[in-house]
């Protein structure tokens, strides 16, 4: 067996090796040079950014390549000390087209399983900036699809680093879905920020389908310099990527298969989708980075993430029992009085459904359920479905508790056999 010291050697042999490779790959900048997108199909959006409230944020403007730009920018929070200079995050919102921001960033006002708003990274202290591109939100020029937005996104950031409270080591870039995408892609143009956090890109915008591709998809040169997997050599800051399994999750092993840099890591959380991770995720990050700025340095694991979304999950579950309540008592329901409720889990799958059937009797018998005959339907979209139903009696405000625990086991059983808790109601 090699020794300790000859394995470490070796490990810090190939580091180095690895890391010289990615200092001679050239960025996408550089891959770019001497070419011109040629775009084939004009896209605009007029509609202007939603005006902040002024103690939040601000709207502000700086010239890009394309012309003048706009973003959304948290202002200096008050009570900050003369000369002070607080940590940013360059936040890429996702759809089509990637950028901008609404009122939910002020507001909060948003799922805790869908927050594409990234508001953990404020609560934790850092300056929140939503970037616009070229094309959108009545900026000049025309939408290019992940070529010239990052050209727009490197001028957001630029702009951020010239400001004299805003520490410009300490500035971040994330994003997500085709925002984690062009996230990624100025990873790969640029060293100007301390970290990036991608969550659910893509190896290719392809891969979104031909139908939201803006140039000729035909000229491979033009695939080449927007798809990040082409260029993660070139990446020279510490890079997160992260995915829900039931997510872009082929695109994400793509990308570390075809991965060789070691300042990139890859993050899969099991059992949960492209949006759910987001709030649990970006708040550990938000957190362990204002105490330690190096991402290289910042360990986040997938059952981390699970935790919180599992906690979400919870919260979501008490909502909706709270809500369905409320509806319950504006319909004349005593809740004070016992109550009978009707659950239900559905399925439209034949298979999955004789599963639920089998794995029920237990689990009723654990919640003093009873399991009675399964119910045939047709939904609102003309797909039959088939129901386990199960009853059983509550006195809804003072049994409060207990029917939040029968909601989330019955949520998270159908979670896991690829059903749907179709929640209760009072009969």
């Amino acid at each position: 067996m090699p020794s300790a010291f000859f394995r470490l050697h070796c490990g810090l042999l190939v580091s180095c090796a690895a890391l010289a490779a990615q200092d001679d790959a050239p960025n996408l900048l550089e891959a770019r040079r001497g070419f011109e997108t040629k775009i084939v199909r004009r896209e605009v959006h007029e509609d202007p950014l939603a005006v902040p409230p002024g103690e939040l944020f601000e709207i502000v403007h700086y010239e890009g390549a394309a012309g003048g730009l706009q973003a959304l920018l948290g202002t200096r929070p008050e009570g900050t000390p003369d000369g002070a200079r607080l940590p940013a995050m360059v936040w890429i919102t996702g759809g089509f087209p990637p950028g901008g921001a609404w009122d939910a960033m002020w507001t909060g006002e948003t799922s805790v399983d869908n927050d594409q708003t990234a508001q953990q990274w404020r609560r934790a202290g850092f300056v929140m900036m939503y970037p616009t591109c070229r094309g959108t939100f009545g900026n000049p020029g025309v939408q290019e699809g992940f070529y010239g937005e990052v050209d727009d996104v490197l001028a957001g950031i630029e702009y951020l680093r010239g400001l004299d409270w805003i520490d410009p080591e300490r500035i971040y870039l994330g994003g997500h879905s085709t925002g984690g995408t062009l996230a990624l892609l100025v990873a790969e143009a640029t060293d100007r920020v301390r970290g990036v956090v991608s969550f659910g890109p893509v190896v290719d915008p392809l891969d979104y389908g031909e139908q939201h591709a803006l140039h000729d998809p035909e000229v491979e040169k033009e695939n080449q310099l927007r798809a990040p997997v082409r260029h993660l050599a070139a990446i020279r800051v510490p890079t997160l990527v992260l995915e829900g399994a039931w997510g872009n999750v082929e695109d994400i092993e793509g990308l570390r298969e075809a991965n060789e840099n070691p300042l990139v890591r890859f993050v899969e959380v099991p059992a949960c989708d492209h949006f759910e991770l987001l709030a649990p995720a970006n708040r550990i990050l938000a957190e362990r980075l204002r105490e330690q700025p190096d991402l290289a340095r910042v360990t986040i694991s997938s059952g981390e993430i699970t935790k919180g979304i599992i906690v979400g999950r919870a919260a979501m579950s008490e909502s909706n029992d709270l809500f369905a309540l409320s509806i319950a008592r504006e319909a004349g329901h005593d809740l004070q009085q016992p109550q009978r409720f009707r659950f239900a889990i559905r399925s439209w799958d034949a298979e999955v459904h004789r599963v639920v059937q089998n794995a029920i009797g237990q689990v009723a018998r654990s919640l003093d359920l009873e399991v009675a005959k399964a119910v045939d339907g047709v939904d609102d979209d003309g797909d039959a479905y088939q129901e386990v139903v199960l009853f059983g009696t509550l006195r809804p405000l003072p049994d409060l508790d207990e029917l939040f625990r029968i909601s989330r086991k019955l949520d998270a059983l159908a979670d896991e056999l690829d059903a749907a808790y179709w929640h209760w109601t009072i009969r």
